[in-house]
């Protein structure tokens, strides 16, 4: 089936996803803003394309984003790391992750160091860290994810990497 969302200035549906599968039956729409009203409608088809009519109108009010995103993954995986390598941040977000704040620290008995933010796109962000300026040893880099909306991420989610630049 297709969903539809009313554009609110014209009047007309404007196609939001196509949505298929046997067990598909919900969508997120990351496009909406905080105390808005939405109206949405779905057109079923067939295996040659045919539409059926428009749904009834089912109206959504949104409300005040206050759920905190979450960090689902951060690749490499700890372990041993050299010169400048790729961290892949990944997260999750009722609406969208904006951005990743990341932290360092070399042990557990130091503060977190702030050192670097990076813009998301599509909920995921890749840092190019240049290890050649930090001492070698563990260090522990911990992630937070940050929405749309400003709220952070709150579980922790960190890797350790031993830096050897030898």
């Amino acid at each position: 089936y297709r969903l539809y969302r009313v554009n609110t200035d014209t009047g007309e549906g404007v196609e939001l996803a196509d949505i298929t599968g046997r067990n598909s039956s919900w969508y997120s729409d990351e496009t909406i803003e905080d105390n808005t009203a939405y109206n949405y409608y779905v057109r079923a088809y067939d295996k040659f394309g045919n539409l059926s009519a428009m749904s009834e109108i089912a109206k959504v009010e949104t409300s005040e984003d206050t759920k905190a995103p979450r960090v689902t993954a951060m690749t490499p995986a700890s372990g041993r790391i050299n010169r400048t390598t790729d961290l892949i941040i990944t997260g999750k977000d009722n609406r969208a992750v904006k951005e990743f704040k990341l932290y360092k620290r070399q042990s557990s008995e130091e503060e977190w160091k702030y050192f670097a933010t990076i813009q998301a796109e599509n909920n995921q962000a890749t840092y190019a860290w240049d290890t050649t300026a930090y001492a070698e040893g563990n260090h522990y880099i911990k992630a937070v994810a940050v929405d749309v909306n400003g709220n952070e991420s709150e579980e922790l989610f960190m890797r350790r990497y031993e830096v050897d630049n030898t």
